[in-house]
């Protein structure tokens, strides 16, 4: 049985759910799109009207390309014996990372193909794919001579310029959860991973230190109700997660020197193979999260029907235990019921028998009057 939300929980989910209450012109988040991902939304709303969760971040699934930073080996050199109270002139990635000059080329939440609808959970037909021009949908230019290059020469290339790579990447969908407790943490991942999405996690399971204001008065034994413990489990799966190199972006060593044209490096049907396994990705991803949404609901309607079997068992319980009696109280209230029967009886026959007297007296009366009366005549 689930525990109560505890305060801090419920003013918590009051300030999150006014947040997600705005509107979409007022609303903002820390993600590249900026707002909630319209194939999430009916799963953040149901879990949101549950008590003892609260949605904190999401995203639906996405495909995204992206080009990565600049490393940190090449910087000039006013940079790098600049002083530490300076800021440097550009930021550094680290190997794969976005920062540094790293940037979004193409961003999808939806399927790429516009025949494949958003909240479709059946797989894209292969022949939809091929006519696309990929490459430029996702932001790169065609170079064929980069693709007929032989080893010597690219490595010639990476000895003289720095090479940043273009990723291309399918991430499943992703949901940070805000829990009341262990226990509705817990009823969470085990509803995640029952959908498919096993490499869900929990966080946060052990409550932070509060302030040191002054000396607990908790004792020995006793919970502390004002730092509870409230888990944040983060729903996700990465086996449906793809990742591919196909572009790079070459410039010279120095900040000043940088390309920002990204050249593909794979052929169109590899691109459209990919574009394709994504959608099919996706598709799964879907039946995944209806999955998800379907197994927490049935799961917490099964909580509330346990809890309200104990209410009603507690109570029926409570009665018995109050109207129990031991052997000789049960021996003398039966005993007492018994003369009080018998009592009752004989009130009842002896009533009886005074009406059936009255009721000869009068019969004898009203005889003798009409024989009288006969006589006479």
């Amino acid at each position: 049985m689930l525990p109560p939300c505890p305060a801090r929980f419920t003013t918590r989910k009051a300030a999150i759910l006014e947040l997600l209450g705005r509107p979409d012109d007022d609303y903002t988040d820390a993600s590249p799109k900026g707002a909630i991902d319209e194939g999430i939304r009916p799963l953040i709303s149901e879990i949101n009207k549950l008590d003892g969760f609260v949605t904190t971040s999401s995203c639906a699934g996405r495909v995204a390309v992206f080009l990565e930073g600049r490393k940190g080996a090449a910087l000039p050199m006013d940079e790098r014996t600049a002083p530490a109270t300076t800021a440097p002139a550009s930021t550094i990635a680290s190997a794969g990372g976005k920062g540094g000059g790293g940037k979004w080329l193409f961003v999808s939440h939806d399927p790429l193909v516009n025949g494949v609808a958003a909240d479709s959970t059946s797989p894209p037909q292969h022949s939809n794919y091929s006519g696309t021009d990929w490459a430029n949908v996702f932001g790169l230019e065609i170079n064929e001579a980069a693709l007929r290059v032989d080893e010597n020469t690219v490595q010639d290339d990476v000895e003289q310029d720095e090479e940043r790579l273009v990723h291309f990447k399918f991430e499943p969908m992703i949901l940070h959860v805000l829990t009341a407790s262990l226990e509705h943490a817990q009823l969470l991942l085990r509803c995640a991973s029952a959908a498919g999405f096993r490499e869900s996690g929990a966080v946060s399971i052990v409550p932070q230190p509060l302030p040191l204001a002054g000396k607990s008065t908790v004792g020995a034994g006793e919970e502390e109700d004002d730092n509870p413990s409230m888990p944040i489990v983060a729903v996700r799966s990465m086996g449906l997660a793809l990742a591919s190199v196909i572009g790079i972006c070459r410039s010279g060593k120095a900040p000043h020197e940088e390309s920002e044209s990204a050249h593909c490096i794979v052929p169109p049907n590899y691109l459209a193979r990919l574009a394709r396994v994504a959608d099919e990705r996706f598709a799964v991803n879907r039946t995944r999260t209806e999955r998800f949404q379907v197994a927490l609901v049935e799961a917490i309607q099964k909580e509330e029907r346990e809890e309200l079997a104990s209410r009603t068992g507690t109570a029926v319980l409570k009665k018995r235990v109050e109207n129990w009696e031991d052997a000789e109280t049960r021996r003398l209230r039966k005993k007492e019921e018994g003369l009080r029967r018998q009592s009752a009886l004989k009130e009842q026959q002896a009533e009886s028998a005074q009406t059936d007297g009255q009721t000869d007296g009068t019969e004898d009366s009203l005889g003798g009057g009409l024989y009288d009366s006969t006589v006479l005549t």
